[in-house]
């Protein structure tokens, strides 16, 4: 039991760094006025997915 909750947060922990760099990146490539609001947007579009079961399976 242990070992699965390890793997759910290790999951969890990789997919919070992958949403942090794509996010980053766009928001590099983006003007320097909407940048915040670019990476703002683009991680909690990605970092919510993982909130719907549906992706679980």
């Amino acid at each position: 039991m242990a070992e699965a909750v390890v793997v759910v947060l290790l999951a969890v922990a990789v997919y919070l760094l992958v949403s942090l760099t794509i996010a980053f990146i766009r928001a590099l490539f983006s003007d320097r006025k909407q940048r915040k609001e670019n990476f703002k947007r683009t991680f909690f579009a990605f970092f919510l997915e993982i909130l719907n079961p549906f992706n679980w399976f």
